[in-house]
């Protein structure tokens, strides 16, 4: 497996992040303070926020996206520094692309940042990877330093102050602090604000299905790229197709040499903002993660792939709410099943319409401002309580 260049990060985290960018969405929608901080850099003076994350094809890229969002928006009153494990070079490679710094993050001995790193006044957690947590949580607290935590299905949990949970099946474990505030459900669930104005517009569901993106999320989908689009051609649907790449290279060429007629496919190109491709879709097939609720937002129809047992759960209560029409486990994926449900799809505006309402009672896209919120107010309390400017 090797790295693709850095600039692989405008294919799998493509929101806009620049004030043009923004502007042209209507950013002065967003909320403020948070609205700000996709419009300003870093300031002198700033307090330190640690945050500890972790990625891989194996391991996911979900977390380490999250953790990204949050930090360009906690930008203009910290400075953040990311953790990454010595074999993390994804979370220190898309952190320096994004214009962060990182640090090696050591479980065996998580007392020596405090020696190397500027102290924190926030150490930010999301992450299932749990070695070194507990000592990092521990020095923290005896520190006085504030702690933080955002997890998927109340997995993983820490002693935290501040416990966000933004799955559509959130856990609230029993060992948090009395004092710790919890926040969980789709409203705290973190994606790149650019979905939040996305929500803003409403998808439509018309005529035929004609343009279908394929944006599995960023791992290691080499096994299940092909057979979603084998399940496409079944369809026997003249479609134009536009394939998202993951982080990790796996044989994109042997895929786009394949015989897939009558489908139209293609990569998308590393200048190509997923965002629009999602809203120009008529149907996207996505995985079980972050890039389901993504095309949900973008107003699309969506036939999520659950990788693992834990994104079937999610998926599981997507489609008890009528807002998604699952493929199954990646595992038993059947190609001729995938046909049947497009081509039946196909001929159903009227199921696609309600598929895309369904979706947008249960997200509005606008979680990672609420989190960068109560973030910034857990920060600003607890600077003050020591006497930070």
């Amino acid at each position: 497996m090797t790295l693709l260049p850095r600039d692989a990060t405008a294919r799998i985290d493509p929101a806009p992040s620049t004030p043009r960018q923004m502007t042209l969405l209507r950013a002065k929608q967003l909320t403020s303070p948070v609205a700000s901080a996709l419009r300003s850099g870093p300031s002198a003076g700033q307090a330190a926020v640690w945050i500890r994350t972790a990625a891989g094809p194996k391991r996911g890229f979900g977390h380490l996206r999250r953790c990204l969002v949050l930090a360009r928006l906690l930008r203009p009153f910290a400075s953040c520094v990311f953790l990454a494990g010595p074999r993390d070079l994804w979370t220190e490679d898309q952190a320096a692309a994004a214009g962060f710094e990182s640090a090696e993050f050591r479980p065996e001995n998580v007392e020596a940042l405090w020696s190397t790193l500027p102290p924190p006044a926030l150490v930010l957690i999301d992450t299932r990877v749990e070695e070194g947590l507990a000592a990092l949580v521990a020095i923290a607290r005896a520190r006085g330093v504030a702690v933080a935590s955002v997890h998927d299905l109340g997995l993983s949990p820490v002693s935290s102050d501040l416990f966000i949970d933004g799955s559509l099946r959130p856990a609230v474990p029993v060992e948090l602090p009395a004092e710790a505030r919890v926040f969980t459900g789709p409203s705290y669930l973190v994606l790149d604000p650019v979905y939040g104005l996305l929500h803003a517009r409403r998808g439509r569901a018309c005529g035929p299905i004609r343009r279908v993106v394929v944006h599995l999320g960023g791992g290691d989908t080499s096994a299940l790229f092909p057979k979603v689009i084998e399940g496409l051609r079944r369809s026997a649907l003249t479609l134009d197709v536009v394939g998202v790449p993951g982080f990790a290279a796996w044989g994109r060429a042997e895929l786009e040499r394949a015989h897939v007629q009558p489908l139209r496919f293609r990569w998308a190109t590393s200048d190509e903002r997923v965002w629009k491709l999602l809203a120009r879709a008529d149907l996207v097939i996505t995985g079980g993660g972050i890039s389901s609720f993504e095309a949900i937002c973008a107003g699309a129809v969506i036939c999520p792939v659950a990788q693992d047992e834990l994104q079937q759960l999610s998926i599981a209560e997507l489609a008890r709410a009528g807002a998604c029409v699952p493929l199954g486990l990646q595992s038993e994926l059947s190609t001729r099943e995938v046909g049947q449900t497009i081509q039946a799809l196909s001929g159903e505006p009227e199921r696609r319409a309600q598929l895309i309402e369904a979706g947008r009672r249960i997200i509005d896209g606008r979680g990672a401002e609420r989190v960068a919120e109560l973030l910034t107010s857990l920060l600003r309390d607890r600077t003050q309580a020591v006497g930070q400017p």
